[in-house]
C-alpha cells in the first residue's frame, strides 16, 4: 500500500536539531515502513531514508512556504497514493484529496472543517478543543463530527540512565510563552542549579532572550542555548527534573520534551497548559499555573516514581504508532470499500461514516496525573 507522508517545507526530515513536528514525520515513515508499507516522505532537501523514497519538496525555509507552488505540486504528485499523512502546517492536500489523515501538531488555525478528508490532533486534550471549535456553529451536539487523536511517538532507550545530578533543567524554545524566565526564578527561589538549553534562532522576541541570558547571568545559571542533539541527549539523561513553566495564553498538545525525559528516568513537571496531564499522567509532575509552581516547593522525587516514568513512557513508541497508524489506514480502506459498494459512483457524500469508524479506533486512556496542589 503506498502512503505519502508530508513534513513542512521549514526542516528536513528528520531535523538536525529544533524541529518536533519533522521529528514525527521521521518516526512515522519509520514506523510504516516497518509495518511493510510502500512510504514517501515529502520533504525539504537534506531529508534522510531509513527504507522509504523521498520527494524533495525545495529548499529549507523558516518562512514556511506552503503557499500557491506547493499546492500545485501537492495536486500533482499525490494522485496515485492509497492514503497520504499531512503534517504540514497549511493542510493543503485537504483541500483536494479524501484520503488524507491531517495530523494538527500545533494552535490549530481552522475555524471550519478542512472540505475534504480527517483531521486528528495529538493528544485526547487537543482532539476535544479541535472538536468543540470546529462544531461550535452547530448546537446539536448529538450531530458532532468527532475528532481522533493519534499520540506522538519518541525514539528512546525506555530505561532509567542511573546518571541524575542535582539540577533541573529547561529544554524548550525560547518563547515567553515556554517560561524560561519563570525557570530561572524557580531555581532561584528553590536554590538549585539551572540548565537552560533550546532553540534560540526563530523565536518571537530577541529582547526576551536578552532578558533570559542576563537573568540566568545573574542569578548563577547555565545558560546553553541551542546545543549538539548529542549534548542535549546526555544534558536530559543526567537532570534530576526537567522543569516546563508554560504560561498563557499557550497550551501544549502534546509535549515530546516530557516523553524524551520520562524515558531516561527524567522526572518532568510542568503546568496544566494542555496536554501536559494526559501526557505525563503518572510519570512525573503537573501543577495548575506558574504562580503556584514558583509559590510552592519542587514535588519529591523517587526512584518509584522514575521507574513509574520509563513505564509511562513506553506508552508513546515508535511501534505503537504503528500500530495505531496501520489500524486508522485499514480501517479508512475498508470504510472506503464500503462506500464504493453503496454509492457505485465513490461519492465522498457519506465520509461522516469514515470518520466515525477512524474515531472510534482512538486509544483510551485515564486523562489524571499526579497533580502538586
Amino acid at each position: 500500500m503506498k502512503v505519502a507522508i508530508l513534513s513542512t517545507e521549514i526542516f528536513p526530515v528528520p531535523p538536525d536539531g529544533y524541529g518536533g513536528l519533522e521529528r514525527q514525520a521521521f518516526y512515522q515513515a519509520l514506523a510504516l515502513t516497518k509495518k511493510g508499507y510502500d512510504v514517501t516522505v515529502f520533504s525539504p532537501k537534506g531529508a534522510i531514508s531509513m527504507g522509504w523514497k523521498v520527494y524533495e519538496t525545495g529548499d529549507p525555509s523558516p518562512q514556511n512556504p506552503e503557499k500557491k507552488r506547493y499546492r500545485e505540486m501537492i495536486k500533482k504528485e499525490l494522485k496515485d497514493f492509497d492514503f497520504i499523512i499531512d503534517n504540514s502546517w497549511t493542510k493543503q492536500s485537504m483541500l483536494d484529496f479524501d484520503n488524507v489523515l491531517g495530523i494538527a501538531h500545533g494552535h490549530s488555525s481552522y475555524f471550519t472543517f478542512p472540505p475534504h478528508g480527517i483531521i486528528a490532533g495529538v493528544s485526547a486534550w487537543e482532539a476535544q478543543e479541535m472538536e468543540e471549535m470546529l462544531n461550535l456553529p452547530n448546537a446539536n451536539i448529538d450531530t458532532w463530527r468527532p475528532i481522533p487523536f493519534i499520540y506522538n511517538a519518541v525514539d528512546s532507550p525506555f530505561k532509567d540512565s542511573k546518571k541524575h545530578e542535582d539540577y533541573l533543567l529547561y529544554m524548550a524554545r525560547f518563547s515567553p510563552y515556554k517560561g524560561a524566565l519563570h525557570f530561572a526564578y524557580l531555581c532561584k527561589r528553590s536554590g538549585r542549579k539551572g540548565i537552560l538549553i533550546g532553540g534560540d534562532k526563530y523565536i518571537e522576541s530577541k529582547e526576551y532572550l536578552e532578558q533570559v541570558k542576563d537573568i540566568s547571568k545573574k542569578f548563577g545559571l547555565d545558560y546553553r542555548g541551542e546545543v549538539p542533539q548529542k549534548e542535549r541527549n546526555e544534558l536530559l539523561e543526567h537532570a534530576d527534573m526537567l522543569v516546563s513553566p508554560l504560561t498563557m495564553p499557550y497550551y501544549e498538545v502534546f509535549g515530546m520534551n516530557f516523553v524524551e525525559a520520562m524515558g531516561v528516568g527524567t522526572i518532568p513537571y510542568a503546568t496544566q497548559r494542555g496536554a501536559p496531564e494526559e501526557i505525563i499522567h503518572d510519570g512525573g509532575w503537573t501543577i495548575y499555573n506558574v504562580a503556584t509552581m514558583l509559590r510552592t516547593p519542587l514535588p519529591p522525587v523517587t526512584d518509584e516514581l522514575r521507574n513509574k516514568a520509563v513505564e509511562r513512557a513506553k506508552f508513546f513508541s515508535i511501534d505503537n504508532l504503528g500500530a495505531t497508524l496501520d489500524t486508522l489506514i485499514r480501517g479508512y480502506i475498508e470504510a472506503s470499500e464500503k462506500v464504493k459498494k453503496i454509492d457505485k459512483k465513490g461519492n465522498s457524500g457519506v465520509m461522516d461514516d469514515i470518520r466515525n469508524s477512524i474515531s472510534d479506533t482512538n486509544i483510551k486512556i485515564s486523562t489524571t496525573s499526579q497533580k502538586q496542589e
